[in-house]
């Protein structure tokens, strides 16, 4: 049978294997209709006739088999009729009918489900998550047509540790749970908030890889307060989702959520269970409370956070400024819910660190407004949680305790505006307009709230901005004239996070639990020194290094469609591309080497691969000189590398590559590569007690050739991933291309016998 987990990374850390395919056979302990009535197994008319026989289902299907591939092509014929179908109707209409589509290919069989949602997430992403999401839950109890999932409630009490076990699955890695309270930004739902945790669940599979077998969403129902649904006769009759009865509150709710935790952790001691919205106190609390205990997180406080942050990190660069001056940046968050104060509590700990200030200094570049204004220390009856961040009003001149938006933004003049209120167009005209008087050359403003309904940003109004700015008129339309002013919604960073996820699918999973992202430039020395210091204070040591980085030191002139052929006679290469070139892909490559080293060492596993081209090979650098040099593997230095690209960058300045016998076709690139080789087999010497290779993974589809590649990513990403987990006393020094090793110069192979540049495929 197809399994689901074959849609997932194998090459996983040894300890924990998020997304392992299943080896051997798929044993199935049902029959007959039972198969047909469950997701997990579910194949349609695709189980072959022996299959057929074995399983009881002859006669349970109509006779023609039907294989995967044609199911796949008849749902997405059927997907494209519905949309050809719902033009013009209203959105919520279609998104919702969309959504119906889904769920019944979700309900019939999850394997063809999640393969299509692989292999479409860009246009599924909006319609399984935010901003559809939102109005599935306001909708569940209409919508209800079959469980999925565990409901807990608080009629559960004393129950729960034997209702653990009815979940049939053995392993579960990944729970997402909510207890409906606070549903993006629409409030409490109840029961009906379960959509979120099997959306952002579907999102971890099609875009993390991680195993759909071994999830589990859950909905923690303490009641509800939303008085709609208390008088909603389908909410509590028809379908019979919710608790009728108020939600509970203190030591009750607590000990409800308490008895939950510890059934979840003694059948699955190495889940993750992520708290997905929670209404602002007991979001800080039960972070507080299970942290510390168990592996769980908050997403409005630490995912939202980080995702906040790494923008935030962002526009710095964007500025053209250092990113150590994040710690100059004034920065405005509008909302004091558990996003916003989760935001505000890691950009203050990034400031802290960064400046070497207390977080009590760092907070002074940080102003806090909610719905009812500027917070201060004045504020009646202020949050315990919000009170960290609310400001003196002897060190706001000007400003006032309850200030609006706007009085704010043109008393500050912030860098950073960061919405995260839920309240829908509170980025007005009045406000963008302010934003022109900002500090900052580029002031970045981030409408992050879910659904879109909601978003800070009118759009209407930004369409509008950006249309005159297109035809160059927004002083005159009173706009921020600011060339490169940022407006960053939370569904682009969704979207880029999505991305991220996709394009490497092993890293994504291995950094759920317990890893870390951190992001840098490696053309920055300071970036790269700060991630050696987070990396000695996070671990103390580092196992496996993979230079990955890399430009193609070309443009193309006029573009090209996604996976389009390109044509080589557009290629666009000059000085500024091709010396940026080499330092990304070399000298980044080279300076992350030098520093992580000294925490290699400190490791038992030692392992350096670096990712290059099969146009490294020296056979395409007809200058003889340079070749000869790259070439002497006995007397190869750093500097001799230097030499050779100073010379190269001389003559491409000069317009005199094809004089002095350069490559004239992607230069830069192949030279930048070809150092990586060189550089690889310096270090192979200098350490002969680690395992350092480099490798050309195939021709990838990534946005560095414009998608126009063959393999897949995660096709790709299995040669680096097999290298980085070779098992100690491997081959060191070696180039492979893909699986098997080749010689650095294959004019002449004797060059390269004096060291191991032997043909040979290392053991597994």
């Amino acid at each position: 049978m197809w399994k689901l987990a074959r849609f997932a990374a194998s090459n996983l850390s040894r300890s924990r294997r998020f997304s392992t395919a299943i080896p051997g056979p798929c044993i199935v302990h049902k029959r007959g209709a039972d198969i047909l009535h469950d997701p997990w197994f579910n194949k349609d008319t695709g189980f072959p006739l022996t299959e057929r026989d074995r399983l009881g289902l002859r006669g349970l299907l109509p006779p023609r088999v039907i294989s995967f591939e044609q199911q796949y092509a008849r749902f997405m014929e059927s997907y494209r009729s519905l949309e050809r179908n719902t033009q013009g109707q209203p959105e919520g209409f279609v998104s919702l009918a969309k959504w119906r589509i889904l769920n019944r290919l979700h309900d019939r069989n999850e394997t063809l489900y999640y393969r299509v949602l692989i292999d479409n997430i860009q246009n599924f992403a909006p319609i399984i998550y935010t901003p559809t999401v939102g109005l599935v839950c306001q909708n569940y109890s209409g919508l209800f047509r079959r469980p999925r999932g565990m409901y807990f409630s608080a009629k559960d009490k004393g129950e729960m540790m034997s209702m653990i076990y009815n979940w049939p699955a053995q392993q579960v890695d990944m729970i997402v749970l909510t207890d409906g309270s606070r549903i993006l930004a629409l409030g409490d739902l109840g029961v009906q908030g379960i959509g979120i945790p099997i959306g952002k669940l579907d999102m971890y599979v099609a875009a993390a890889g991680i195993n759909p077998q071994r999830i589990l969403p859950v909905m923690l129902d303490v009641g509800t307060n939303n008085q709609k649904l208390l008088e909603d006769s389908l909410y509590f009759s028809l379908s019979d989702l919710g608790l009728r009865q108020p939600r509970l509150e203190g030591e009750e709710y607590l000990s409800i959520v308490d008895e939950f935790v510890e059934a979840v952790f003694t059948r699955w001691p190495k889940a993750i269970v992520q708290f997905e919205d929670f209404q602002m106190k007991w979001a800080f609390e039960t972070l507080q409370r299970y942290r510390k205990r168990f592996c769980m997180f908050n997403d409005d406080i630490q995912g939202t956070a980080g995702v906040a942050l790494a923008g935030l990190l962002g526009t710095v660069r964007a500025q053209g400024r250092p990113l150590a001056d994040f710690v100059n940046q004034k920065i405005v968050v509008v909302g004091a819910g558990s996003a916003g104060l989760g935001v505000l509590d890691m950009a203050v700990q990034a400031a802290s660190r960064m400046s070497g200030n207390s977080e009590t200094v760092a907070k002074n570049q940080f102003f806090l407004v909610d719905k009812d204004g500027l917070i201060t220390k004045e504020r009646k009856g202020l949050d315990p949680a919000a009170a960290p961040f609310a400001k003196d009003p002897r060190e706001i001149q000007g400003l006032r305790e309850g200030a609006s938006l706007l009085e704010v933004v043109k008393k500050v003049k912030p860098h950073v505006l960061l919405g995260l209120s839920g309240v829908g167009g509170i980025f007005n005209k009045e406000v963008l307009k302010a934003m022109r008087e900002s500090d900052s050359s580029k002031p970045s403003i981030f409408a992050m709230s879910n659904p879109t309904t909601n978003e800070e940003r009118v759009d209407e109004e930004l369409r509008e901005f950006l249309k005159d700015f297109k035809e160059g008129s927004l002083e005159p339309k009173g706009w921020p004239a600011h060339s490169s002013a940022y407006l960053i919604s939370k569904a682009a960073l969704n979207a880029y996070t999505r991305i991220l996820a996709k394009r490497y699918p092993n890293f994504c999973i291995n950094c759920v639990y317990p890893g870390f992202i951190k992001t840098l430039d490696v053309s920055d020395p300071a970036s790269v020194a700060s991630l050696g210091d987070f990396i000695r204070a996070q671990f103390g040591k580092l196992d496996i290094l993979v230079n990955n980085a890399g430009i193609a030191g070309f443009v193309l002139d006029g573009g090209v469609e996604a996976g389009a052929p390109m044509d080589p006679t557009k290629f666009l290469e000059d000085y500024e591309l091709a010396e940026e070139c080499l330092q990304i892909n070399y000298y980044g490559a080279r300076r992350m080497a030098k520093t992580l080293i000294p925490l290699l060492e400190l490791s038992n596993s030692q392992k350096i691969v670096n990712v290059s081209s099969s146009m490294a090979q020296l056979q395409n650098i007809p200058n003889q000189w340079a070749k000869e040099v790259l070439s002497d593997a006995e007397n190869l230095t750093e500097e001799k590398v230097d030499e050779v690209l100073r010379e190269f960058l001389k003559d491409f300045k000069e317009g005199s590559l094809e004089a002095k016998n350069w490559p004239t076709f992607l230069s830069a690139y192949t030279l930048s590569k070809a150092a990586m080789n060189a550089y690889t087999r310096i270090l192979a010497k200098k350490y002969p007690h680690f395992c350092i290779n480099c490798v050309c993974p195939g021709s990838v589809k990534t946005d560095v050739n414009y998608n126009t590649g063959i393999l897949s990513v995660e096709e790709g990403a299995a040669s680096p991933v097999r290298l980085a987990l070779l098992p100690g006393g491997s081959p060191s020094g070696l180039f492979y291309v893909r699986q098997r090793s080749v010689f650095f110069l294959i004019e002449d192979g004797s060059s390269t016998s004096s060291l191991r540049w032997k043909l040979e495929t290392p053991k597994e």
